[in-house]
């Protein structure tokens, strides 16, 4: 199995020299938290948290968290909003942000611009 593991985070390395070179940060990402699993898998503990740490701050980066519910998007299977400023939400979060304030002025939370039609669903 250790064997196994072990081609397995160097498949996962040289996917991550590619998502790097291209600039792909999702898939740089995932690398990090397939490489995580596999060395946790194999009990090196300081390499797992290594990935975690660079997967995490990508993610941070990428802004894959809801401003609305403070949830991150990987962790559930559920639908999204794009407003049209690009800023993405949780479909079941934007009812909420529709209906706050003054009905015909709406705003995206995240930068302020004005939200005239509705979200568009992805």
């Amino acid at each position: 199995m250790e064997f196994s593991l072990l081609q397995a985070i160097d498949v996962n390395q040289k996917a991550l020299t590619i998502a790097i070179q291209i600039g792909n940060k999702l898939y740089q990402m995932r690398c990090h938290q397939r490489m995580e699993d596999h060395y946790r898998c194999l009990g090196d503990h300081e390499k797992a948290e290594e990935h975690q740490e660079l997967a995490q701050r990508l993610k941070f980066e990428m802004e894959l968290t809801c401003s609305i519910c403070g949830t991150e998007f990987a962790t559930t299977d559920v639908q999204l909003e794009v407003m049209p400023c690009s800023h993405i939400f949780h479909a079941l979060c934007t009812p909420l942000l529709m209906t706050r304030g003054n009905s015909r002025k709406r705003y995206c939370p995240r930068c302020r611009s004005s939200v005239i039609n509705r979200p568009t669903l992805v």
